[in-house]
């Protein structure tokens, strides 16, 4: 009897002393395994590029004819007037680097409300368009391997001219035909470093009124200097003001 209690008691020891092991292993890991974990994702983020392709907004900054220019205007001035500093900003909704909505050419269409910030995230590709190109067309996209749902943005010789100065109408657009194009392609958004994806002569806007009216969105005024061609990954991430028509807004790749 008493070696049947001993006996007991010694398993009953052991079970206790390898629950308290198994339970400080178990712990030890976890805080190993998390740690691995962390280290190795973060390594990963560590190789990423994040590229602003963002143009920067200034007074001088170049609008479309007959659109308002940005007026910064400051109201008070730290250790002047005031312990705080404040400005007010007075600008167009579609002025440097935007986003068309449907709105933007159709009535009671879909606005800025409509769009969640993960539906203006996704897989792009920047194609680079000859510098003697007066205009993007068919033969550009069809040249080219566009996935569905890609964010396609178009490098041209708009590049190189600053966005800073007085208007110039001879920008490069995209041809109507080669909207036809990137509609059959199924893409979601389409962007360009030029102030319109239409030319200056057709205010008709056939390649807004063809994208926006079958919810392909539109970015304009994008800054791809010293961007090369190739796949990325999109962020576009207008002001979160709802009901427009189009926004502001900071467009960044990562590769």
């Amino acid at each position: 009897m008493k070696i049947f209690y001993v006996t007991g008691a010694i398993g009953l020891l052991g079970l206790l002393g390898l629950a308290v092991w198994n339970r400080y292993q178990k712990s030890h890991i976890t805080e190993e395994t998390v740690s691995k974990f962390y280290n190795s994702h973060n390594s990963n983020l560590k190789l990423r590029k994040y590229t602003d392709i963002t143009a920067t907004l200034s007074p001088e900054t170049v609008v479309y004819p007959g659109d308002p220019q940005l007026i910064i205007e400051p109201i008070c001035h730290v250790g002047q007037d005031s312990c705080f500093g404040l400005t007010k900003i007075s600008m167009s909704n579609h002025i440097g680097t935007h986003i068309d909505f449907p709105a933007h050419i159709a009535k009671g269409a879909k606005t800025s409300s409509d769009y969640s910030i993960s539906d203006l995230i996704g897989e792009g590709i920047i194609i680079e368009i000859p510098p003697e190109a007066q205009c993007i067309t068919r033969e550009h996209i069809s040249s080219q391997k566009i996935d569905k749902n890609s964010f396609v943005f178009f490098k041209t010789s708009s590049s190189k001219k600053s966005k800073n100065t007085t208007f110039n109408g001879d920008y490069v657009y995209i041809d109507p035909e080669a909207a036809e194009a990137l509609l059959k392609l199924n893409v979601k958004i389409v962007g360009i470093d030029s102030i319109s994806v239409d030319s200056l002569k057709n205010e008709s806007l056939p390649v807004h009124q063809l994208l926006l009216k079958n919810e392909i969105l539109i970015v304009e005024n994008l800054n791809l200097t010293n961007i090369y061609p190739g796949k990325c990954i999109v962020h576009i991430s207008p002001l979160n003001i709802p009901g427009m028509d189009g926004l502001p807004a900071r467009v960044v790749i990562e590769r």
